[in-house]
């Protein structure tokens, strides 16, 4: 898992750098908050809550854009027009695919914060 494949590198050294101590809370917060989002999104998906789906997706794309997470912000951008626009198919897919990649970006945080293995080279 490489941190370009998920991450602005530049980006993310730099909050890595500005936040010193305070980056594993940063982490922590994030971690949580995408903890409750992804199944309200999952609910308003299911529910076909156009407004719900665009609100959350937007929100949640603020957060993972605050941490340089370049291709979840990029998701989340696609789940957020697909509400905007009121066409909610094929995003059960989509967001699939969004929990997968938060899953990948949560392991390269936490791999920040223990400052262990490649990820933590690599920045």
């Amino acid at each position: 898992m490489a941190l370009t494949d998920h991450f602005d590198n530049t980006a993310l050294r730099f909050l890595y750098d500005m936040m010193a101590e305070d980056f594993p809370l940063l982490v922590t917060l994030f971690c949580q908050d995408a903890d409750e989002r992804l199944p309200r999104l999952q609910q308003a998906l299911t529910a076909g809550d156009c407004a719900a789906v665009a609100s959350l997706a937007h929100s949640f794309k603020g957060a993972a854009a605050n941490i340089s997470a370049i291709r979840l912000t990029n998701m989340l951008q696609q789940l957020e027009d697909a509400g905007r626009a009121g066409h909610l198919g094929g995003t059960l897919v989509l967001l699939d695919a969004v929990e997968q990649e938060y899953c990948q970006v949560r392991d390269c945080l936490q791999a920040l914060v223990n400052k262990t293995g490649p990820v933590f080279a690599e920045l």
